[in-house]
């Protein structure tokens, strides 16, 4: 590939004209997170009309949630759920608000569930949009991701963002050239055309001198394009940039009045940009006064002095991406942002004198590597989801969820984060090292009420008790309070430390030493509580000696594990999932399963989660539990509030078909057409694999591809949903079960 410096120019131009203000927030139509202070926005129709909100309190507060029609003729109606499904309010018609709903309650800190809706709900006559609105007694302020302090100063944190929850400070949306959207822990943001348009985002800030980190990776489309960082940018018209490519190509601007002022360096190819789909780079851009460094992968690639009468004192960031060579699509994911100021130890590791130690183990929980045991037993659950290891704890004291690593271990030092998504304070966060087996290992541990202990089991007891538990003020508490734990174990020698607070230091006797083990997280609840959930996450394994060094990019090889973006086995009640009875059939869960019963009529019955999904694989068992064989089976993708489609399905008495829905068209991929693949009859399970990237869709069944199309219409990012249709009477009764959604 030939790339042109004039190129460059008219590039920049476009995204010049696009950089000025963020992307207009598009209407959410199925629900998702909303926070204290935060108005979002949803449309109400027949075929959304239920909406499920998450709302997550870190500690009690008087909530008021409003609920304005904005548009048609809605009536709006909502109900507050606790996360176990408990119903705890309900309004339709608040006073003084006309035909408008308001909720006033006192909650503790935990998660909670709204559901916008309309009187009657889903059997209810009315439409439009609606705006919601939650106002809390404190406003909760963002949470900066946790970071692991050592001895060696850094320079002051002026912005983070880990992308875990959308903060409201990205311009996130869709519009003509593409989306932002914040979805499995990262920032994904997608061009659809060719480089005549550029999609970005800014995040609103105002720096001067600063050193920025970011993660970048192809999640698909073009290798042929940008990826953008900018930076001091005043509008549209001024800003400085640097970007790289996916086939490893770099180059810097400086922009003034709409026009390129200055070339930090023509478009140049380098051999330490990592390339490719899946591979992720890890930008630097350090900036102090008229002094631009840019690194990829701690290898400097730009050092360059903005002329004065060029220069920008100050601006804002942006992302962007560019799709070239008349490519569909590029889309990328941004992450880890960290911007400091100048100072302390801020010099990339490969330029620093100061010694690093070998990293043994790290996962960021980005995506599943298969190393950690995840699934669920009578005890809980252990599951990778939104770049966290989840481990929730069913029962009480008398058990515990846990999973292991894989490794041994002897000498080292592990970080890792934790913090309590919902459930019992009064549990315990535990962190099992030289872990032999069940019986024998060492183990230290923190609840969420502010309590810490540590002790050595060797054949199934207590043999040394490091701490009793034990009370201290260094442990944050609550709901969503995060910790930093810190545990070395050299020889004899255990420290246990929360927030650099040394809790236990303890020399283990040598008749109760272990010399290894593995190492593994685990969750306990307490006082008869019916579960505790923890997230783990940041988990680095360093050798003695050195400072600690930030965990390896996962993705550094051509092997590489599919990151997961959705997954529900239905043993529990998400609040995901719309569940509803009435004339037209029943969605509802049944002994881990999602059962749907659709009534013969012209119509099918669904359901379906809250993510929005692009180019992703889908994978799903489904079975007939009772009625006519004569159905379908459908999965619905890239769903949107206007009912365009992709559609592919499959029959009990062993047929399939794939449609494309679009605006007031129909088109079929594949008439209906009779399969031995497919296992027939009720009670038989089949196995579906759906691949969607770009226009293509690939439909399996039992691992044999059944349908191989490419769609006429690109649709955008939607929703996807599981459906039930009777095609006689008197009904059909599907079971779903093992959903996976993995990003391709």
């Amino acid at each position: 590939m030939t790339r042109q410096a004039g190129w460059m120019l008219y590039t920049v131009l476009a995204i010049a004209i696009l950089l000025g203000a963020p992307l207009t927030a598009v209407q959410a139509q199925g629900g998702g997170n909303v926070t204290c202070g935060v108005e979002v926005r949803g449309t109400i129709n027949n075929a959304y009309p239920d909406h499920t909100w998450t709302l997550m309190l870190k500690a009690n507060e008087t909530v008021t949630i409003t609920m304005l029609q904005a548009s048609g003729d809605l009536d709006p109606y909502l109900k507050l759920f606790s996360f176990d499904g408990t119903l705890l309010a309900e309004n339709d018609d608040a006073p003084n608000l006309n035909y408008n709903a308001q909720v006033v309650q006192t909650l503790s800190g935990g998660r909670y569930t709204i559901h916008a809706t309309r009187f009657a709900e889903a059997a209810g006559a009315t439409s439009g949009d609606y705006t919601l609105s939650v106002v809390c007694g404190a406003v909760i302020p963002p949470t900066q991701p946790a970071t692991t302090t050592t001895t060696t100063t850094t320079g002051n944190v002026l912005f983070a963002d880990d992308f875990s929850r959308d903060t409201g400070t990205w311009g996130l949306g869709q519009d003509a050239n593409g989306s932002a959207t914040i979805t499995g822990g990262e920032l994904h943001v997608l061009n659809y055309t060719t480089a005549d348009s550029v999609t970005y985002t800014t995040a609103g800030l105002n720096l001067s001198d600063f050193i920025w980190t970011v993660d970048s990776r192809l999640v698909g489309g073009a290798l042929d394009n940008w990826h953008t960082f900018a930076f001091r940018v005043l509008d549209s018209s001024n800003y400085y940039a640097v970007s790289y490519s996916a086939d490893g190509w770099y180059t810097g601007i400086v922009m003034r009045n709409g026009q390129r002022a200055e070339e930090m360096v023509a478009p140049t190819q380098s051999p330490v940009i990592r390339q490719g789909v899946g591979a992720t780079n890890t930008v630097r851009v350090e900036i102090t006064g008229n002094q631009v460094r840019f690194y990829v992968n701690d290898v400097q690639l730009i050092d360059y002095v903005v002329s004065p009468a060029n220069a920008i004192p100050s601006g804002d960031i942006g992302l962007a991406v560019a799709s070239l060579s008349g490519a569909d699509y590029s889309e990328v994911a941004f992450d880890n942002v960290l911007i400091v100021a100048p100072g302390g130890a801020v010099t990339p590791p490969s330029q620093s004198t100061t010694p690093t130690a070998s990293v043994l183990f790290a996962d960021d929980f980005s995506r599943d590597t298969g190393t950690w045991w995840v699934g669920q037993d009578e005890n809980g659950t252990v599951t990778i989801s939104g770049g966290e290891l989840l481990v929730r704890n069913y029962t009480s004291a008398q058990y515990t969820a846990h999973t292991e690593a894989g490794q041994n271990l002897s000498d080292f030092i592990w970080t890792v984060d934790s913090r309590l998504v919902g459930g019992a304070l009064d549990n315990w966060h535990y962190f099992s090292f030289r872990y032999t087996d069940a019986s024998n290992r060492y183990r230290v541990g923190y609840s969420a009420d502010g309590w810490y202990m540590g002790e050595v089991l060797r054949n199934g007891e207590q043999v040394e008790e490091w701490a009793a538990p034990t009370q201290s003020s260094a442990i944050r508490q609550g709901v969503g309070a995060t910790n930093t734990v810190r545990i070395e174990a050299i020889g004899n020698q255990v420290r246990f430390y929360v927030n650099d607070t040394l809790l236990i230091d303890h020399v283990v006797s040598p008749a109760n030493a272990i010399p290894s083990g593995d190492i593994g997280l685990a969750v306990a609840s307490m006082s008869g509580a019916d579960y505790s959930e923890v997230a783990f996450d940041n988990v680095l394994v360093v050798a003695p000696g050195g400072a600690a060094v930030a965990p390896p990019t996962p993705v550094t090889t051509t092997t590489t594990t599919a990151r997961v973006l959705f997954s529900d086995d239905f043993s529990v009640d998400t609040g995901e999932w719309w569940l509803n009875s009435d004339a037209y059939g029943d969605v509802y869960l049944r002994n881990g399963e999602l059962i749907i019963r659709d009534v013969y009529d012209d119509s099918a019955l669904y359901s379906g989660p809250s993510p929005v999904l692009d180019n992703f694989v889908l994978e799903v068992d489904s079975r007939l539990v009772g009625g006519t064989v004569n159905n379908w089976h459908f999965f619905l993708l890239r769903l949107n509030d206007n009912g365009d489609c992709y559609r592919v399905g499959y029959s009990a008495d062993g047929y399939y078909v794939g449609t494309e829905f679009y605006g007031n068209s129909t088109q079929d991929w594949v008439q209906p057409t009779f399969s031995q693949a497919i296992n027939q009859g009720v009670g038989a399970t089949n196995h579906v694999r759906i691949e969607v990237q770009g226009t293509s869709v690939r439909f399996y069944v039992n691992g044999v591809l059944l349908v191989d199309a490419v769609a006429t219409n690109r649709l955008p990012a939607g929703y996807i949903a599981l459906s039930a249709d009777a095609l006689e009477a008197p009904e059909t009764v599907i079971a779903f079960d093992n959903i996976v959604i993995t990003a391709l």
